[in-house]
């Protein structure tokens, strides 16, 4: 018996044919090929602008690159998204977290629902899907609510777009996981895998926006207010969701002009603590052949080669140089579980 797995990519596909991409296949696609795999992105032209999270070139975004991945796509314009999330963009920006910025502009508060606009949109793809699946081609899908009880995909993983992924994933390994870096008093919000009974509980976070104001929300400084990963905390241990935060996961944050923060994984496992990487290291953990460069703080800037360019619509042109002794051996123990479930 093989259990029905789901992939879901949610957020900006930036920096994506090139860089994102091939860690996605390979980190990924490679440790979870029997699931099927769904997208949402938003169809804009350029980077936001954001200086918080150095987000300062507004570098171009092919939006068709999404279709790399997969021809299960759903896009929404900027527009779209402010006429389905206006009101509630509006009423929880009363609430907004100060140390991301002042409010307005709320660039960094708004980004957060849109995110989680776009992993709501990526879920309700995937359960369109599976009601075709389940119903007929011609079944018309009406209620998008995540805990329909008709289901097809009983094992799921939600991850973002816009991040490189340099470790091996399989979202058969804990009936909840997540990364234990960056938790920030909270859980770590950038992916999830698991059961689908929990997996609905980590993509609707629009219906637990009212509990978290009146019973969750923090007013101490540093976590006061719409604070992504204590949002996700309370959601999660209010649903007394098993959560495993798994060390041996990293994600590196991308920003426009194909440019890897390398900080953000300080309390995962040794292979990317960041009191050890180098240059030398991260050259480990992209394709071979691709060029590294320093920048301020960091950032470091990666370089594809001209060949990866013209082509990287096939992940057989890439190769990737030998990693650790122990991340070698997790990948071939995360495909032997391949085999068990």
């Amino acid at each position: 018996y093989e259990k029905k797995c789901a992939l879901l990519f949610f957020g900006l596909v930036k920096d994506y044919r090139d860089l994102i991409l091939p860690s996605i296949r390979r980190n990924i696609l490679e440790l979870n090929p029997r699931c099927d795999i769904f997208l949402h992105t938003y169809n804009i032209t350029n980077v936001p602008m954001n200086a918080r999270s150095a987000e300062t070139k507004g570098s171009p975004i092919r939006v068709d690159d999404a279709y790399l991945l997969t021809n299960n796509v759903v896009t929404d314009t900027i527009t779209e998204f402010w006429d389905k999330r206006g009101k509630i963009v509006n009423y929880t920006q009363k609430h907004h977290h100060e140390p991301w910025g002042p409010c307005p502009p709320c660039t960094s508060h708004n980004n957060m629902i849109m995110q989680w606009h776009s992993i709501k949109g990526v879920w309700d793809l995937m359960v369109q899907h599976e009601q075709k699946l389940l119903f007929g081609r011609d079944y018309k899908y009406q209620n998008h609510d995540t805990k329909s009880e008709n289901h097809y995909y009983e094992q799921i993983g939600f991850f973002r777009s816009d991040v490189y992924y340099p470790s091996p994933i399989s979202i058969f390994e804990h009936s909840a996981g997540l990364p234990r870096f960056a938790s920030n008093a909270g859980y770590n919000d950038r992916l999830f895998y698991g059961e689908r009974r929990y997996a609905s509980i980590w993509a609707d976070r629009f219906s637990f926006v009212e509990e978290f104001i009146q019973k969750h929300m923090r007013t101490w400084i540093g976590h006061q207010g719409f604070h992504s990963e204590t949002f996700v905390g309370a959601l999660l241990k209010s649903n007394r969701v098993p959560v495993h935060e798994n060390s041996n996961i990293c994600v590196w944050r991308v920003r426009s002009g194909m440019r890897i923060s390398i900080n953000d994984c300080d309390d995962s496992s040794d292979d990317f603590n960041v009191k050890r990487m180098s240059k030398a290291i991260l050259l480990q953990h992209i394709p071979m052949g691709y060029a590294v460069r320093k920048e301020d703080g960091d950032l470091f800037q990666v370089i594809p080669p001209n060949s990866v360019t013209r082509n990287t619509n096939s992940n057989q042109t890439l190769r990737w140089s030998k990693q650790s002794t122990r991340l070698e051996s997790r990948r071939r123990q995360l495909k032997l579980l391949l085999r068990i479930t």
